[in-house]
């Protein structure tokens, strides 16, 4: 079973053997790069940490900054600099992150594979691959982020992956401290602290944050509280050790869907004011790095996940009433997961006189104990209790065992030229057990092993020293998940034949400085996405199984001239930002079996354009922004459907245009008063159609908030 992982540590000692018998090679240059404070987003360096990202679409987000409402974490100011990314933005509180990009669903951002210091965050990046768990921006340092090709270093994922990378304590003083706090529209009130510092040979960081609000629409009440601290110990001069701790709980009032006829009348009303979710997250992790020479070092990561998710609530569709009758509200639905996942990751990474080797071997153990379908009380208060005698109809046991082994070189030929070869080895265990119902619903014990391998290889020439042009191709790969091996209810069927979805991603883009004034990346891509995995309906019931195969090909542009301030922005600046992209995603055939009709169908949930542009300014103590944001409507199934249907959980969503506003001053004695307004139209606009969580229907965006914050830093 282990064979993979065996493999791939046997090839990595051979590797770090090798490299040690070239300690008097000479090194090719390396170049690195600091963070442009002006900027905000600049590519990830060739080599970062123990990756290699030279070759591939990335970007790497500076939060430190970043003006935008941190509060609330929006991310459609958070993103705005990136072209192609899509968000759902039916989470007004900021709690959950739902991004996607390239025709991909923007579903709990499940096409990424999410990670927070290099550490898998999500339920199960294989198994159930959602990602309920988002750290508060006050806490990151910075976001990376790798599309298409990045995938072959962190898992096979389409979408690529996103780290979120934590502050940590600062690196010239014994002790600082720094705090925010926040107030704005609809109750919200928002605390950030944190100290940090460096004594010795021990870093530290230790912040606590938490928010609570009533929420823009009605039944939409929140709170979260986030922990973090990180230590870092360099026992030798070629030895650290760090351990993280993170700890987030959070309450949220789920408001429901609406009915079309309904969100014209008023986008802010809620049918559902008994439903509610609650998230207990915590991940921990362990890393040492050793420096075996100048040229070479080795990290050893182990992490651990345990996470709770519970819901209660009334689940039926929007048009069916939550009414009060004589013998009070119905029972509601209680439903809850709890995951444990553990694993490794060893990574090594070299130097020789034809560049840059960097490999990896990595297992992972993951346990899905699921509770559904509960029947719970008739009450309104946040209770995740059965009743009296009841037990849930569905309990449903998954276990997922992954080994992998991966390795990327840069080959450099000369100072302009490179290509960058990569591969992945995936080892893939599925087992499930349990029932969908209390009679006649135990389900057949589940088994599914599978071994792949995916290659990629990409290229880069230096034009000028500021200017490169880059291509990569890559596959990809999606195995199906617990969701699509287990029926949803005793009526839906799963189809036997049902394959993982994979395909590829290929990438053409250049991407550089043109002088001091003009910043360029603009691309071509091309994804393919094959046995894409959905339900349909078929002779009157639900059938899970593999709609078709998909194309999605577009164009990325992303331009920053600075107007004024080029040379010295401190004495002011002014900056005009254009990031667009246009994408044409499509089915290209349908199944046979289930005779749907897709050829040629749009698909779900991929707008055809997403255009962004931005004013930044400042002058002294002052900075603002001011970002429009534009997107086109989309479908929401593969039939196209336009005309929603009554329960409006399918039909078209138009697209929407939103201006932000977000300012800062800098005060004497180290504060710094910021505010703004998010969506200053007040545009009514809703991104997502919902069929269940967080409830059936339309989902309306935010309207028009508020925010200011006042920060400390010593």
């Amino acid at each position: 079973m282990l064979r993979i992982l065996f493999t791939g540590i046997i090839c990595l000692s051979a590797t770090i053997i090798t490299a040690q018998q070239l300690r008097d090679t000479t090194l090719s240059p390396v170049v690195v790069r600091g963070e442009q404070d002006a900027a905000q987003t600049r590519p990830v360096g060739e080599i970062e940490g123990m990756a290699i990202y030279a070759a591939k679409k990335s970007h790497s987000i500076s939060l430190r900054h970043a003006l935008l409402d941190h509060s609330a974490g929006n991310m459609r100011q958070l993103f705005s600099k990136i072209p192609g990314i899509h968000i759902w933005e039916n989470d007004g509180s900021g709690i959950q992150t739902s991004i996607a990009s390239r025709g991909l669903s923007p579903n709990r951002s499940w096409e990424f594979n999410m990670r927070q210091n290099s550490v898998d965050i999500a339920s199960d990046p294989f198994g159930y691959p959602e990602a309920y768990y988002t750290p508060p921006l006050e806490m990151v340092q910075r976001i990376d982020i790798v599309r298409g090709a990045g995938a072959l270093q962190f898992g096979p994922q389409f979408g690529g992956s996103i780290n979120y990378v934590m502050k940590k304590g600062n690196a010239l003083k014994p002790f600082s401290f720094e705090t925010q706090t926040t107030g704005g529209s609809f109750g919200l009130f928002n605390h950030y602290s944190a100290i940090g510092g460096t004594k010795g040979r021990i870093q530290y960081y230790a912040g606590v944050h938490h928010r609570m609000a009533d929420g823009w629409r009605a039944n939409s009440r929140y709170r979260i509280t986030t922990g973090y601290a990180a230590v870092a110990w360099k026992a030798t001069d070629k030895t650290t050790i760090t351990f993280d701790v993170t700890r987030q709980q959070y309450l949220s009032q789920q408001p429901g869907g609406l009915t079309d006829s309904l969100f014209k009348v008023s986008n802010r009303q809620s049918l559902r004011s008994r439903n509610w979710f609650a998230i207990e997250w915590n991940i921990a992790s362990v890393q040492v790095d050793y420096r075996l020479n100048d040229r070479s070092s080795i990290q050893l990561k182990a992490f651990g996940l345990h996470g709770i998710r519970s819901s209660v609530g009334f689940t039926k569709t929007v048009n069916t009433a939550d009414s009060y009758t004589s013998t009070g509200f119905a029972n509601r639905q209680l439903d809850k997961d709890e995951y444990t996942n553990a694993g490794m990751e060893l990574r090594w990474l070299g130097r020789w006189k034809l560049g840059e080797l960097s490999a990896g071997v990595k297992y992972f153990r993951g346990h899905t104990l699921r509770r559904q379908k509960g029947i719970a009380d008739r009450g309104s208060d946040p209770i995740f209790q059965l009743s009296e005698n009841e037990d849930f109809q569905a309990r449903l046991s998954y276990d997922i065992t992954n080994a992998a082994a991966f390795a990327e070189h840069i080959f450099r030929f000369g100072k302009k030229f490179k290509v960058v070869p990569g591969i992945r080895m995936e080892n893939l265990i599925n087992n499930g057990s349990g029932r969908i119902a209390l009679t006649n619903g135990n389900l057949p014990q589940m088994h599914s092993y599978r071994r792949f391998i995916l290659g990629g290889i990409g290229a880069s020439y230096q034009i000028t020293q500021a200017l490169e042009i880059n291509g990569n191709i890559s596959q990809a790969y999606r195995p199906v998940t617990f969701a699509d091996l287990t029926p949803s209810a005793v009526s839906e069927t799963i189809d036997p034949k049902l394959r993982d979805a994979h395909g590829w991603n290929a990438d053409l883009f250049i991407r550089g400085n043109f002088g001091k004034r003009l910043a360029l990346d603009a691309g071509v891509y091309q994804m393919r996405y094959l046995d894409r995995v959905g339900t349909i309906l078929l002779n009157n019931a639900n059938f899970r199984t593999n709609i078709g195969d998909a194309l999605s090909r577009g164009v990325d542009l992303a331009l920053d001239f600075k107007i004024l301030g080029a040379d010295d922005p401190r004495k002011g600046f002014l900056a005009i930002q254009i990031v667009s992209s246009w994408n044409e995603a499509y089915y290209t055939s349908g199944h046979e079996m289930a005779k749907v009709k897709v050829n040629g169908k749009k698909l779900e949930n991929a707008p055809r354009y997403i255009h962004r542009a931005g004013i930044t300014a400042g002058w002294k103590f002052f900075d603002i922004q001011i970002q429009y944001s534009e997107v086109s409507g989309v479908f929401t199934d593969a039939a196209n459907t336009v005309k929603p249907n009554a329960e409006s959980t399918v039909g078209w969503i138009n697209g929407y245009r939103i201006i932000d506003i977000a300012s800062r001053f800098h005060l004497p004695k180290n504060l710094t008063l910021s505010g703004g307004v998010n969506n200053l139209g007040n545009v009514a606009y809703a991104t997502r159609r919902s069929t269940g969580y967080p409830g059936p229907g339309l989902l309306p965006g935010n309207g028009r908030t508020i925010f200011i914050a006042l920060s400390y830093g010593l």
